[in-house]
C-alpha cells in the first residue's frame, strides 16, 4: 500500500511541469540542459552534481520555451530563442523541431551560442553537441563553429577572410608549428593554403582530422570600431570518436579586413523581449 501511495505522489508531482521546469531556467540560458526523450515524452536535467529532473512533453518544452527565452531585433527580422535561430522568419537552426525527428530512446545534450548576426543576412555561432540514441555502437559529440544563411548555406572562410591572412594566423598558432616540426617542412616555406594542407596531411594524425581537406568551420565573434573583425576557426571537428588525436587549438584572428564589408553585427545584447 505505501508502495502504490509513493507512486502516485510522484506521478502527481512530475504533472505540475509548469512549476518544474521553471527552476531551469538559469540551466538553460547557460547552456546546462540534457534531454532524454522517448518520442513525445522528455525529461529534462540540469547537469551539476546533484542532477534535478522534469518531465514534460514535447509541446508543455516548447511552450516553456517560447514564454521565457524569445527575443528581436528592433525590426523583428531577427528571432532568437533557447537553441532557435531565425532570420525574416527562415529558421538557421532549431533544435526542438530537430527533437522530432528522433524515434528510438535517446539522451542528447545540445547548446548553440551565438556570436551574431552579419549583416542581418547570416549568423555566426559556435554548435556543441552531445547524443546517445538507443542502439548505436557509441554516442555522437563534438563541436564545430559556423557561419550560416537560412536553408542550410554555410558560408565559408575563404568568402570572408583572406587566403594571406588565414595562412599568416595559422602558421603563428603552437600547434601547428609542433606538428610542421615533426613533418621537417619549414613553415617560411609554405606560401599558400594548398602548401599548407600538403604540408599538414603529411602527419598521420591530421589526416583524419583534415578528411581531405582544409576546413571552412570557423565564426566571426566581434566587429570591432574600426569595421575589422575578428575570427576564430579550427582545424578540424572536435569529435574524439572519429579520430583519436588532439585536435590543434583554434586559430584566433584579431583585427582582420573582411573580403567582403560587415556594416552592421547584431548579438544577443542587441534584442529585446
Amino acid at each position: 500500500m505505501s508502495k502504490k501511495t509513493l507512486y502516485l505522489t510522484w506521478c502527481i508531482c512530475s504533472l505540475s511541469h509548469a512549476d518544474c521546469i521553471d527552476k531551469f531556467i538559469p540551466d538553460f540560458n547557460n547552456g546546462k540542459i540534457t534531454i532524454n526523450g522517448n518520442k513525445n515524452m522528455l525529461t529534462v536535467s540540469n547537469q551539476s552534481p546533484n542532477s534535478n529532473t522534469c518531465n514534460v512533453t514535447s509541446s508543455q518544452l516548447e511552450k516553456f520555451v517560447n514564454k521565457n527565452f524569445i527575443k528581436y531585433s528592433a525590426d523583428k527580422s531577427i528571432v532568437v530563442s533557447w537553441n532557435y535561430l531565425a532570420i525574416n522568419r527562415q529558421p538557421i537552426y532549431d533544435y526542438l523541431k530537430d527533437l522530432k525527428d528522433y524515434d528510438e530512446k535517446y539522451t542528447d545534450s545540445t547548446n548553440y551560442t551565438l556570436y551574431g548576426v552579419a549583416n542581418q543576412s547570416f549568423a555566426c555561432y559556435k554548435y556543441t553537441n552531445y547524443s546517445n540514441v538507443d542502439g548505436t555502437a557509441h554516442p555522437n559529440y563534438g563541436s564545430f563553429y559556423n557561419c550560416a544563411k537560412p536553408n542550410n548555406q554555410n558560408i565559408s572562410i575563404r568568402d570572408v577572410v583572406s587566403s594571406k591572412d588565414i595562412l599568416s594566423f595559422t602558421l603563428e598558432n603552437s600547434d601547428i608549428k609542433k606538428i610542421l616540426k615533426k613533418t621537417g617542412i619549414q613553415p617560411s616555406s609554405i606560401k599558400n593554403l594548398n602548401q599548407l594542407y600538403a604540408a599538414l596531411n603529411k602527419n598521420d594524425d591530421m589526416q583524419c582530422i583534415l578528411s581531405g581537406e582544409l576546413p571552412t568551420q570557423f565564426a566571426i565573434t566581434k566587429l570591432n570600431n574600426d569595421r575589422t573583425i575578428n575570427v576564430v576557426y579550427s582545424l578540424g571537428t572536435n569529435a574524439p570518436h572519429v579520430c583519436q588525436a588532439a585536435i590543434p587549438s583554434d586559430i584566433v584572428m584579431i583585427g582582420i579586413k573582411p573580403l567582403t564589408p560587415i556594416n552592421n553585427f547584431i548579438t544577443v545584447s542587441d534584442l529585446k523581449k
